[in-house]
């Protein structure tokens, strides 16, 4: 009797500790499959191009939001009224979203890449008549009208950080690159400040720095990413491609036509039509 009780209570304990090793097998392999997904996601894109995305996307949002960060500042120093404050603010992101329709077409045509670095450069364009004039109302109304190319970044910085990577991991890629919105937080904290100690005009001129120091990086890290089944950007426009073609094949045509003129009639078919479209004469 004895020797079984002392059976059945090992059995037991066996059976207690069999699920605890069970579960500890299964955090191991939790762990192990988190770690091969952030190696697998590593691996599979371009970091640098990554990196490049989140920098353009965090500069350009921190430029697009510079006037309303800097409203109240401008608004005392011009005497706006609160409907002029509230349009000078809400110009920038309404061209924001026109840029956005016009730079979309050309990330598909031109690349992420080359669309980037154009909005970058074409952003010192606010930036620099912000620092050196817009001493008016209409001129600040035409400073906003140009910062919504900052504003544009949606279509280039996601594409090129989500095409580097397979469909399962796009996600979090787009989630890296749009951890850029914290641009908006960096103008809204900072901007104020400055403009108490250096105005509000030397504080678009300072944004000029970064701006640049990001455009430089953004060169160097951001690259083209892999186009579908290898395809590539083909900037020939197709109409002026066909008519191309079809004048390089009746150049053929009229070559062999002549060829076989001087050597014989008989070659031709009475009554049919030549590829350049040209119906052949009767003999």
């Amino acid at each position: 009797m004895a020797t079984g009780q002392a059976f059945a209570q090992e059995s037991r304990q066996v059976n207690v500790t069999r699920p605890s090793r069970a579960g500890n097998g299964a955090e191991t392999g939790c762990h192990q499959a988190g770690r091969l997904s952030a190696k697998g996601f590593s691996r599979a894109g371009h970091t640098p191009s990554l990196v490049a995305s989140l920098l353009h996307f965090d500069v350009s949002f921190m430029v697009w939001v510079l006037l309303g960060a800097l409203g109240a500042t401008i608004g005392a120093d011009l005497g706006l009224s609160g409907f002029q404050k509230g349009l000078m603010i809400a110009v920038p992101p309404l061209s924001g979203s026109a840029f956005r329709l016009i730079l979309g077409p050309l990330v598909d045509r031109f690349g992420a890449r080359r669309t980037g670095l154009a909005s970058l450069a074409l952003t010192f364009v606010p930036l620099t008549w912000g620092w050196l004039a817009a001493g008016t109302y209409v001129q600040v109304l035409g400073l906003g009208l140009l910062l919504g190319i900052a504003g544009s970044s949606f279509v280039i910085a996601l594409p090129l950080a989500s095409r580097w990577y397979p469909p399962e991991q796009q996600g979090l890629a787009m989630g890296i690159a749009g951890a850029g919105n914290s641009g908006t937080l960096i103008a809204a904290l900072a901007a104020p400040r400055v403009a108490v100690h250096v105005g509000w005009h030397a504080t678009f001129g300072l944004a000029l720095i970064p701006v640049a120091l990001v455009w430089v990086l953004f060169a160097v890290m951001a690259k083209e990413p892999p186009q579908p089944g290898g395809a590539r950007h083909d900037h020939r426009h197709p109409a002026v491609t066909a008519a191309v073609g079809h004048m390089l094949q009746c150049a053929r045509i009229g070559r062999r036509t002549f060829l076989v003129a001087r050597t014989g009639p008989g070659l031709l078919k009475p009554g049919g039509r030549s590829p350049c479209g040209q119906p052949r004469r009767r003999r």
